[in-house]
């Protein structure tokens, strides 16, 4: 998992995080091909919600998401 933050464009000092998977199956175990989270997922995701919820103090969070394959 990466912290990254913006420093030019439509958002400007935003901050973002990137999650990387070792493959694409890995990502499968997670997340549902058609969207959403797998059961799997949603237990990862209960473990990330006290760290969202400290970060909704510092400003809104705004969970949309992206598949990218770097090849």
């Amino acid at each position: 998992m990466y912290l990254t933050k913006s420093v030019r464009g439509q958002c400007e000092n935003c901050y973002g995080v990137i999650m990387v998977w070792k493959s694409e199956a890995d990502w499968n175990k997670f997340w549902k091909k058609e969207g959403g989270l797998t059961d799997l997922g949603q237990a990862a995701m209960d473990k990330f919600q006290p760290l969202i919820d400290e970060l909704e103090k510092l400003g809104t969070v705004d969970l949309k998401y992206t598949d990218w394959i770097i090849q």
